[in-house]
């Protein structure tokens, strides 16, 4: 089968729609040109897709929205290729708003960066820390939405950023909670990665009363040890425990909105 060059991105493109949804209401609330307005969905539909290829990538993720990942269709150097590609290819054709999208993308790549440092380096950061890449990682697209649409609105710029956190920490909730999610996703990827999330690092955070409870036992040693001794295999005893342990020390019903503002 012979390969366009951006069926990688257009693989995701029937996606998940909420960045979409935040720029129509912007338009609706600021009475924003349409033209503009169908440029920005188009530029942060696309970055947000092309994203997702690399993120696949770096996770070795197999599945995403319920069908195998760009990656395991079209190989990793096809799909790494096609999505740089077309992020250049967003960058030539933006003219004024470059170093927007410039800085975006840097801080972006920063984050996502910062995430598998956490995991690679063995490396447990506090929570401030990893709300910190998260308002990069995530916080940075959503808040294009508005530099792009309202660059003059400095509170409708914070209230962006911390959306794109809440929908980040959502995701690692929904990541050990939602059977929906795992339909299309896979059970329990967090855990199988080893990945350092918010519900995790809330359940090993010796400083609070919970982590002082759980830490101390038998359970949450092996919590710590999935996380920190990625030399030892991930049985499905583990993954059980880790899940037990996450859902007694978070309850997963978190106030985000005190934990984000």
């Amino acid at each position: 089968m012979k390969h366009k060059l951006f069926d990688p991105i257009i693989h995701y493109a029937d996606g998940n729609k909420i960045r979409s949804t935040y720029v129509n209401i912007l338009q609706k609330r600021y009475n924003i040109d349409p033209n503009r307005v169908m440029y920005v969905n188009d530029t942060i539909n696309t970055i947000h897709n092309c994203s997702l290829v690399i993120d696949d990538i770096q996770d070795n993720a197999t599945l995403r929205r319920g069908k195998l990942c760009s990656h395991k269709l079209y190989g990793i150097d096809f799909s790494l290729a096609s999505s740089y590609l077309k992020l250049f290819e967003v960058l030539k054709k933006s003219n004024e708003d470059r170093k927007i999208i410039t800085d975006t993308l840097y801080d972006m790549h920063f984050g996502q960066l910062q995430d598998i440092m956490f995991t690679k380096n063995k490396t447990i950061p506090t929570l401030e820390k990893y709300l910190e890449m998260t308002k990069l990682k995530t916080g940075s697209l959503f808040s294009l939405c508005t530099r792009l649409l309202v660059p003059k609105d400095n509170d409708i710029h914070k209230l962006s950023v911390d959306m794109g956190t809440y929908y980040q920490i959502k995701n690692d909730i929904k990541n050990l909670t939602d059977s929906n999610y795992w339909q299309t996703n896979g059970k329990y990827t967090d855990i199988v990665e080893r990945r350092l999330t918010f519900p995790i690092l809330v359940a090993l955070e010796k400083d609070s009363e919970l982590g002082q409870i759980y830490f101390e036992c038998e359970s949450n040693e092996i919590l710590y040890n999935m996380v920190m001794k990625h030399n030892e295999s991930i049985t499905n005893r583990t993954i059980s425990i880790a899940s037990d342990i996450l859902q007694k020390s978070n309850n997963l019903d978190l106030d985000i909105q005190s934990i984000i503002t």
